[in-house]
């Protein structure tokens, strides 16, 4: 099931696939909620992951609010965050990142990348 759903926040935009609103703290948080999910089993449609990936998408526009020395912490856990997405994903350009291209950069990383565990819902390439 997407995350999204349970976000129970109002903070993201799937039409610019960017998170504007709210803490950051509570970005991090979902970012890492995200990575869990997708450790354990995703469950989820594909269409439904890159929408979950617009939570980093979120933190990466972000970015620049992690520089001063309290934010440290958070970066942390974002850094942390993304080596155990990256160990629980598999780099394989597929579908949705040429259909995601325009919306994204290079920098953007996760969108290449899909899940080791998917769930029942993922499909057939």
């Amino acid at each position: 099931m997407p995350l999204f759903e349970h976000a129970g926040s109002r903070d993201y935009n799937l039409g610019c696939m960017k998170i504007t609103d709210g803490p950051l703290e509570q970005k991090v948080e979902l970012w890492e909620r995200v990575v869990e999910t997708i450790a354990r089993e995703y469950d989820g449609m594909r269409e439904e992951y890159a929408n979950d990936l617009a939570v980093r998408s979120g933190l990466e526009s972000q970015s620049h609010l992690l520089a001063p020395p309290e934010y440290e912490p958070l970066r942390l856990r974002i850094e942390a965050a993304d080596r155990k997405f990256t160990t629980a994903t598999r780099l394989r350009p597929t579908w949705w990142v040429n259909c995601l291209k325009p919306y994204w950069t290079e920098k953007e990383w996760w969108y290449s990348r899909e899940p080791l565990n998917p769930g029942p819902n993922w499909g057939e390439d």
